[in-house]
């Protein structure tokens, strides 16, 4: 049996329908394909443009349409290279949610002024606890957007300070979890460049 291939948009509902990009394939081979694209391609956000979006595709709306949901939203290693500096502690933290049923991983990255490990262990706890309080009631579409712009990010920073003074907050990398899940090479070559640059800052301090 002769199998038809042709050019497919790829499209995000939930978000009036914003055309990801374009994949080649048939109707079978099409899905589970995944699509990445840069955050300044989405009108809506203002601010950051240190991200990339990877879009999965999750079924056939049409002939020549498909559909795709959101996989992972990771902070470019360039941009997380510029987190760590001279004289700083970097705290990485990861959190479990759910949104809209769905589990997700939020990573995140907060940068604090050198001091005793004690308060690493206060920041981690308030981290967890603020977020499970305040993506519980998250749409998904709502979410991303909050982080691309910032929003989310801001408002954890605000409730740190009331503990320990936060120079930095930032989310590192929204990952949906999943038996493959697309955002774990990516994220593994990251952590060997932020480790890469850790280690230039420590060089940098003990001269």
């Amino acid at each position: 049996m002769k199998v038809n291939y042709s050019w497919y948009k790829v499209v995000y509902p939930d978000m009036d329908n914003f055309v990801i990009g374009e994949v080649y394939g048939s109707n079978e081979s099409v899905l589970g394909k995944t699509v990445k694209i840069a955050a300044s391609s989405i009108k809506d956000v203002k601010q950051r443009f240190g991200y990339k979006l990877q879009f999965r595709i999750v079924d056939i709306k049409d002939q020549n349409t498909c559909v795709a949901d959101i996989d992972s939203i990771v902070m470019m290693r360039e941009w997380v290279g510029r987190l760590v500096r001279h004289n700083i502690r970097k705290i990485d933290v990861v959190v479990k949610v759910s949104v809209e049923g769905k589990p997700f991983k939020i990573k995140y990255i907060c940068i604090i002024n050198k001091t005793n490990r004690r308060y690493s262990k206060l920041i981690t706890d308030q981290i967890s606890k603020i977020t499970e309080d305040k993506i519980k009631d998250y749409k998904l579409k709502d979410l991303v957007m909050d982080i691309l712009n910032g929003k989310l990010q801001i408002e954890i920073q605000k409730k740190l300070n009331k503990f320990y003074p936060v120079r930095n907050f930032e989310v590192r990398m929204l990952e949906r979890v999943s038996v493959h899940n697309p955002a774990t090479a990516q994220a593994e070559e990251e952590n060997h460049e932020t480790k890469e640059s850790e280690t230039a800052a420590a060089e940098t301090e003990s001269k």
